[in-house]
């Protein structure tokens, strides 16, 4: 069995709640939302995959981001 690389991947910053231990709006300074295109999700996830075969990994994703 190949050994793991695990990717923490934040896709979105879109949520309508403004939970206070949430470090996308703590500072309070408007920031303005970011998510990733469709096309920016393909690209990345196939980089990933392609560092893991590089390396003899398996891949592992932790999504994460937007409105829970």
């Amino acid at each position: 069995m190949k050994p793991t690389f695990a990717f923490q991947w934040h896709i979105t910053d879109a949520c309508d709640q403004r939970c206070k231990h949430c470090y996308i709006f703590s500072e309070n300074n408007q920031k303005k939302i970011d998510s990733m295109t469709l096309s920016q999700i393909q690209k990345t996830f196939q980089n990933c995959v392609d560092f893991c075969e590089k390396f003899n990994r398996t891949p592992h994703f932790y999504i994460t981001g937007g409105d829970p």
